[in-house]
């Protein structure tokens, strides 16, 4: 879970992942569009740290406008 996805109402601008060891990084897509980072380490190494830095822009949906969604007959109880 180091990089998002595209979705409806977020859109991926930018991902960056970097790693304090030399690696070499081979991206592919999930079955789900995820995106899969495969790691290949050039020399053993004791400690490894991955950074992942994410830009995004977010649209939140409109809120649902349940009043608009109640028939007339129904507005008030007991109702058929």
């Amino acid at each position: 879970m180091l990089r998002l996805r595209d979705s409806r109402n977020f859109r991926l601008l930018c991902a960056l992942l970097a790693t304090t060891s030399p690696v070499r990084l081979r991206w592919k897509h999930g079955m789900f569009r995820e995106s899969i980072a495969i790691a290949s380490f050039e020399d053993e190494t004791d400690v490894s740290e991955f950074i992942s830095t994410i830009e995004g822009k977010h649209d939140p949906a409109a809120p649902l406008d349940v009043a608009s969604l109640i028939e007339p007959y129904a507005e008030t109880q007991p109702f058929a």
